[in-house]
């Protein structure tokens, strides 16, 4: 529960302390959320940073994301919130009114959910229009 059996360095910690974490793309536990990741928010610290150090905004997220196995920029140890819809159900959620394709908000920062991203096809200010999968828990 809690996101524990997600973490692969360090051993111990919950997701949103970890280095990095595992973002096999498939429910691992009845606890979790398999998301669609359809936008990003990242935090403005993390955006200034991310455009002042790299030419390539975009590869430079979908590298901290593939490295990391989740949005948490190494540098300003912050990461955002995402956007996307309900792609699976674990067990522990099947009794909670929620269906594939609703539209969810986590209220949880991206340093704390695992997820991969297969593109980003746009940034406007702090927003990336990104796909890819996310996980979230109970």
């Amino acid at each position: 529960m809690y996101g524990f059996h997600r973490v692969i360095v360090p051993k111990g910690v919950v997701p949103q302390a970890a280095k990095i974490v595992d973002s096999t793309p498939k429910i691992l536990h009845p606890s979790e959320m398999l998301l669609t990741v359809y936008k990003l928010n990242l935090d403005s610290t993390s955006m200034r940073q991310l455009r002042e150090s790299s030419d390539d905004v975009p590869g430079r997220i979908r590298e901290i994301v593939r490295t990391r196995g989740k949005m948490h920029n190494p540098i300003t140890n912050s990461g955002g919130v995402m956007i996307g819809k309900v792609r699976e159900l674990g067990d522990c959620w099947k009794s909670r009114g929620l269906k594939k394709g609703e539209w969810l908000i986590p209220l949880v920062s991206l340093s704390a959910i695992p997820m991969s991203l297969s593109s980003i096809s746009e940034i406007r200010g702090d927003m990336v229009a990104a796909k890819g999968g996310g996980y979230y828990f109970r």
